[in-house]
């Protein structure tokens, strides 16, 4: 008999409605069925009633074609927008789309979506004035097409109101997993993650990213200020010395800074020494001392701390994954 408890027996039915909108990757969407109908067999209860629903009765794709139910028909709990298939660059809305979740957000439903699918709430207006990610390496261009939304492409998984945003292509699995620990509790769906051998660590993208900063809204105002950071780099100046370089008082540079870069100017700072530091940890086998050192860090643990914090892993467990190096013993860090 299966191992069973008492939320496995209790858990709500919550219909889940995975949308294959006109540019959505078939297997992104395939992969977050899976995830919920395992959910199901692994509480020997029907949880998660899962409809794969779209504009017509079918989608074609490469692989085959999958059936759908009509779009129209459904205002589910939980709303899914798979990534977008093989982007090119371009983004125009389908009018379709846009009215199908036009309708969709009139409802207590929320909306979660995965990698580039973010654009399309992005498109309906639905993110404008909100925290948001997506794939980090399109995250200039959801800068300049989606102005009004509040772009991190560092975090895997944002989530405010009724919206949920998750990072690249397989965030996906960390979207359904975040889902199921918000219907069965965090108990069940790391049960779940162990069953499917699922990494549910990736709490970061910036542990892939090349690139943590995004670029600044406009490219005029501050241009003077990174040049000179820049040029004294490793040295960092003060937020007041940042401010007389920009010539603006202290109050004025903090709001401008903030409205051009989306960070305040001392995570700004910050971001580029993780930057330098990532790229040591990958190009070269200096030690850790040396590379606190180079990349603006007076203190070995403060680095170690804030690394972690902005990338998810200490430096040493970085650069095992990016080189196969095995970490320092010393490589320690406390985030308290």
């Amino acid at each position: 008999m299966a191992d069973m408890t008492f939320l496995d027996v209790f858990m709500p039915n919550t219909t889940t409605a995975i949308f294959l909108h006109r540019r959505a990757s078939a297997s992104f969407a395939l992969i977050a069925a899976s995830i919920f109908r395992t959910a199901n067999r692994l509480s020997t209860t029907s949880t998660f009633d899962v409809k794969l629903v779209g504009h017509e009765g079918h989608f074609v794709f490469q692989d085959g074609m999958l059936k759908l139910e009509p779009v129209s028909t459904v205002t589910p709990d939980y709303f899914i927008i798979p990534p977008i298939e093989g982007f090119d660059g371009v983004y125009t809305p389908d009018d379709d789309d846009m009215a199908a979740l036009a309708r969709i957000a009139a409802s207590d439903t929320v909306i979660a979506s995965a990698c580039l699918g973010a654009f399309l709430p992005a498109a309906a207006g639905l993110l404008d004035g909100q925290a948001a990610t997506t794939h980090w390496a399109w995250a200039d261009f959801a800068a300049r097409r989606f102005p009004d939304v509040r772009w991190n492409s560092r975090e895997m998984l944002i989530e405010s109101s009724r919206m949920i945003t998750a990072g690249g292509l397989f965030s996906i699995v960390d979207l359904c997993l975040h889902l199921v620990a918000n219907i069965c509790g965090t108990a069940f769906a790391g049960r779940l993650a162990r069953h499917m051998l699922a990494d549910t660590m990736r709490q970061k993208q910036s542990a892939y990213a090349t690139q943590l900063l995004a670029a600044p809204r406009e490219k005029t105002t501050f241009a003077a200020l990174e040049t000179e950071i820049a040029r004294r780099q490793p040295n960092t100046l003060t937020v007041a010395e940042m401010a007389a370089i920009s010539g603006m008082s202290l109050r004025t540079f903090h709001r401008r800074f903030l409205d051009v870069y989306g960070v305040t100017p001392v995570k700004y700072v910050q971001l580029r020494k993780v930057e330098i530091a990532k790229e040591l940890l990958i190009s070269t086998s200096k030690p850790l001392e040396e590379i606190a050192e180079q990349a603006g860090f007076g203190d070995l643990a403060f680095f170690r701390n804030v690394f972690a914090r902005e990338t998810g892993m200490t430096p040493g467990q970085f650069r095992k994954r990016s080189t196969g190096a095995a970490p320092a013993k010393s490589d320690a860090v406390n985030l308290k």
